[in-house]
């Protein structure tokens, strides 16, 4: 986190402070209690045409790899699939890019700036919709996406839009402890797009949905693509990736195996197939 150090204009005493960039810290003097705000100026970056930039990410719990030094790039505006089987470390690599697990080696990058070091900034812009994902039963779902605006420091702007394009208006001030499977996941998917992030993860958003919220699914994130939105979709529905992916990069046993656009890898056969032949044992 990057560290200044003011002078009190008050008693001339010099104070370290830390804050996120683009952050306003106020900052009480210990010697002779003035107040004053100090502004974080937003890192000066070199342009990038990527949204997420991995480079050489490993991750080791109790000595084993659970991903081995991969490396991929996604550029913006572009929907990005991630695939691979069950414990191939998908989920691990998306935890990294969040940043709620640190590499053990390696550099993660979103919008140009280092996860580890900058996460709470970048987090805000990020909507992230996590395969299993748990509400507070007493809230309703208005309250729901109430508490996670508020959480991101985000507008509460668009939570009463996104329930009507997830067909929730309706149920706006029920309980979601009473919601089905499928309502509760549209509800995770709303909540993923509160304050229109710049980059979009989901994992698994499909799961539970009937036929027409899959198709709501897919519009919405073509739409996003339209918007400029970077989307960064992990699912084991091959059919679905086929359709809206314009990149994929496909994982097994911790090891990026492939990276490729979905038009050459399914030149002459399906992705299934193609999936098929590099997780094979």
């Amino acid at each position: 986190m990057p560290t200044k150090i003011v002078v009190c204009p008050g008693c001339n005493t010099r104070i370290t402070c830390e804050g996120d960039p683009g952050e306003n810290i106020e900052v009480k003097c210990p010697n002779c209690g003035k107040k004053g705000l100090v502004r974080f100026e937003k890192t000066q970056q070199v342009g990038s045409e990527y949204m997420i930039e991995v480079r050489n990410f490993t991750k080791i719990y109790d000595g084993v790899k659970v991903v081995d030094n991969i490396s991929f790039n996604v550029r913006k505006g572009e929907i990005f699939g991630f695939l691979g089987p069950n414990g191939a470390g998908k989920s691990t690599t998306i935890k990294a890019m969040l940043g709620l697990i640190y590499p053990s080696s390696g550099e993660i990058k979103v919008n140009c700036f280092d996860i580890t070091r900058e996460g709470k900034h970048i987090r805000k812009h990020i909507g992230y919709l996590p395969e299993n994902i748990t509400f507070y039963d007493n809230l309703t779902a208005l309250q729901t996406l109430y508490f996670y605006s508020d959480m991101r420091s985000i507008p509460r702007d668009n939570c009463w839009s996104l329930l009507e394009e997830f067909e929730l208006r309706e149920f706006a001030n029920k309980k979601v402890g009473t919601f089905s499977k499928g309502m509760a996941r549209r509800l995770g998917l709303a909540q993923a797009f509160l304050g229109k992030p710049k980059l979009v993860i989901l994992d698994e958003p499909t799961v539970g949905l009937d036929p027409s919220g899959v198709i709501k699914v897919r519009e919405k994130i073509r739409s996003l693509k339209k918007s400029g939105t970077t989307v960064f979709l992990s699912s084991h529905i091959l059919s679905e990736v086929q359709k809206v992916c314009d990149r994929v990069g496909i994982m097994n046993k911790g090891v990026l195996v492939a990276v490729d656009a979905v038009a050459n890898l399914t030149k002459e056969t399906s992705l299934e197939e193609v999936f098929m032949k590099y997780v094979e044992d």
